[in-house]
């Protein structure tokens, strides 16, 4: 009787285990700020270069749909023009992708089209100012907000963001169970970046002062095994 169930327990975990593809990651992206605000004196969009870098696993759900879990370390570059004057912080984040991703049949005999659905949760672990904010003057909550959240005794960002990310790429078999991939993905923040503790001069929170969020546009290139 317990071979019989040591049997079917390695049976089990053998074909839930042929069902899960691994995979590594590396997405060069502009890193997008979006801003709004009431007064005309905050430029709406400013934009960087950074990238994210990772792993993953796909759980076949069907033949054309995978559970898709990742974890990703994301940098985000924050770029924030107030009166021609841009101040730019670099917020490192660990990323957990929790989402879908759907395929078509293959075709050409070893090519898949792939479409992405990702929910995220994103983790900060570090804030830090540009070394350009210096050129500017110090301490001014309208040049260097880390530095001025910091004077109160807080971060200037939120601990954590929530985003969705939408993607389409093509998947190229290059062996027996080996995929070489490469695709666009648009990552869209849905909060306001902006720790809602820190305030203005006039008492004002920055975060009702303006809404910032950390936008990407991906390049996603990988291998899946």
């Amino acid at each position: 009787m317990n071979k019989l169930i040591i049997s079917f327990l390695a049976l089990l975990s053998t074909s839930v285990f042929s069902q899960v593809k691994f995979g590594l990651k590396f997405s060069p992206n502009l890193s997008v700020t979006g801003v709004r605000s009431d007064s005309s004196s905050w430029d709406k969009n400013v934009i960087g270069t950074r990238f994210i870098g990772g792993m993953f696993a796909d759980f076949s759900l069907t033949d054309n749909v995978a559970f898709h879990l990742g974890l990703e370390y994301a940098p985000k570059k924050v770029s924030l023009k107030y009166n021609d004057i841009t101040s730019s912080y670099n917020l490192q984040y660990i990323q957990v992708p929790i989402g879908l991703k759907f395929y078509t049949n293959e075709f050409a005999d070893r090519f898949k089209i792939y479409f992405l659905l990702d929910p995220n949760l994103a983790f900060k672990i570090s804030e830090k100012s540009s070394k350009d904010n210096d050129k500017f003057t110090s301490g001014n909550y309208r040049v260097d907000l880390v530095k001025y959240a910091d004077s109160q005794g807080k971060n200037a960002f939120q601990f954590f963001d929530v985003g969705v990310n939408i993607g389409v790429g093509t998947e190229v078999r290059v062996g027996e169970a080996t995929y070489l991939f490469g695709g666009f993905s648009y990552n869209r923040g849905l909060i306001n970046a902006m720790n809602p503790l820190v305030k203005v001069p006039n008492n004002t929170r920055f975060s009702d002062v303006a809404r910032v969020t950390t936008n990407l546009v991906n390049l996603d290139l990988g291998i899946k095994f």
